[in-house]
Order: structure tokens, then sequence, then C-alpha cells
């Protein structure tokens, strides 16, 4: 034995390891691979993984349909109180503190999705992202990477 073995690279992802689990992104539901360049050995790990585990099965997809419904429901919830809570502020103070109160509450709610012991918490994370709004950057994503989530 000449030890070339450990010179060999995994093809398979690892969900154990976090760099790994970084290779598969979501398109809503759809998990798909996070390096669009399909030459890339990301992009072909990704992508024998995503066939391999069965992640596009009907029964993962109508689990992660669900997790992804809650996530849009907080998520639309915190954008509408977070418009309210603009547009009373200095003019409204009981409007204001009621659509900060809910606010708070639905951004705790989508720090807690991204939880790792939750469930598609990498779908979640992919749909926070992609919605590109500062105050997500903020409220959900900075305090989950904090409390090391992400």
């Amino acid at each position: 034995m000449n030890g070339s073995w450990k010179l060999e690279e995994p093809i398979f992802i690892d969900p154990c390891k976090k760099e790994d689990v970084e290779l598969i992104t979501y398109d809503g539901v759809e998990p798909k691979e996070a390096n669009p360049d399909i030459d890339s050995i990301e992009h072909v790990r990704a992508r024998i993984s995503i066939n391999l585990f069965g992640l596009k099965i009907n029964k993962l997809k109508n689990a992660r349909s669900k997790v992804f419904e809650i996530t849009k429901n907080f998520y639309n919830s915190a954008e509408l109180n977070w418009n309210a809570m603009n547009d009373n502020i200095g003019v409204n103070e009981n409007v204001y503190n009621l659509a900060k109160q809910n606010f708070d509450n639905n951004c705790s709610y989508l720090v807690y999705m991204l939880k790792p012991n939750k469930e598609f918490t990498r779908m979640v994370l992919a749909f926070l992202i992609a919605a590109n709004q500062p105050w997500v950057n903020i409220y959900v994503i900075d305090i989950a990477k904090e409390l090391k989530f992400i």
C-alpha cells in the first residue's frame, strides 16, 4: 500500500460536513446544485448526491413544501409588519409597537427554522437569502449566525 487512497476525493456529499451541505441549494422546494458550473467537481458531487439520495422524490418534496409554506407565511407576515413599522414610526405609536412586536415574533420563528436540528434548514436559508431584504439579513440571518445555527 502506497497511501494513494488518501488522495481520493469523495464523490458523495457528506451531510455532516457543512462545506458539503453548502453544495446543494434550493429553488423553492426543488434541490439544485449550488455551483452552476456543470464542469466543476462541486456541481458533479451535488448532482450525483441529489440523485443517489433521492432528494427529488415526491414524498420529500411534499415534506419540503409544508416547511416552505410555513417559511413563506412567517416571511410575508414579517414583511407586512416591517412595512407597518416604517409607515407608522413617529406617526402612530400604538400601531408601530404592535407591528414591531409581531415583526420580532415572526423573525424569531424564522431564526428558529434555521436551527440545525430542524428539517430543511438549507431550503429555508436559500429562500431567505433569495429574498434579498436588508431586514432579513439583520434580524434573521445575522442572529442565526450569532447563535451558530448557520
